[in-house]
């Protein structure tokens, strides 16, 4: 994308993230991480189907959203802190998504390096918002194959190279009133500590407020 800027953020160490799987109870720690196995990675929203990315979130409670959790399924929620300064690149952060996803956040301005992203220029401001559109567009689970194939395309080009460890947008599902990451799998390995296992049941979810009952919880999982 010549001719587009970008400020981008380096969030310092011991920054938490929640990730949850749908899903038995978790043995190793493989069974909560991202897709070992190239053959078992599905196209996401922020990956394609041949390299996996670990999605995670800034709160706990936007994995069951993110999940779609329904009554009587089992969730896998790991707590993970880093060990070093995350370097990440933004999307999705703009005025038309705050109406999109009927935001309680002002997300074209809720950061520093979203407001110097659009200070840029006009024309700068508009792709901003362009390609924010894209990526932000709420997917039905049947469309996802078709309509993921466009962003995830789009974060290969924002995260392409070494410089950046993963990519940063407004959840979806929660009206982008938090953050999803998508980390690439090199510093999931290198760079981020689990800290803690809980395994819940989904008892029931109404008016948006999920109950649960834990089934167990661990600080410690074999790798």
């Amino acid at each position: 994308m010549k001719g587009y800027k970008v400020v981008t953020p380096i969030i310092k160490k011991s920054f938490d993230l929640y990730r949850g799987r749908i899903c038995e109870k978790p043995q190793t720690i493989k069974d909560i991480s991202y897709p070992p196995e190239k053959d078992k990675v599905s196209l996401g929203r922020a990956n394609n189907a041949l390299n996996p990315m670990f999605y995670a979130s800034t709160l706990k409670s936007v994995p069951f959203f993110e999940l779609e959790a329904k009554e009587g399924d089992k969730v896998a929620l790991s707590k993970w802190k880093t060990n070093s300064p995350l370097k990440i690149n933004h999307i999705g952060f703009t005025e038309e998504n705050i109406r999109r996803l009927n935001s309680s956040r002002n997300l074209h301005s809720i950061y520093t390096f979203v407001k110097n992203t659009n200070n840029f220029s006009d024309l700068n401001e508009m792709v901003h918002e362009y390609l924010g559109f894209i990526f932000a567009k709420p997917v039905l689970k049947e469309m996802a194959s078709t309509e993921y194939k466009l962003t995830s395309a789009l974060s290969e080009i924002l995260i392409h190279g070494d410089y950046f460890d993963g990519l940063v947008y407004p959840t979806i599902q929660m009206k982008g009133n938090a953050d999803n990451l998508a980390l690439k799998p090199q510093y999931v390995d290198n760079n981020l500590n689990f800290i803690y296992l809980e395994y819940f049941e989904v008892l029931t979810f109404e008016n948006n407020v999920y109950s649960l009952r834990t089934l167990d919880s661990s600080s410690k999982i074999d790798l």
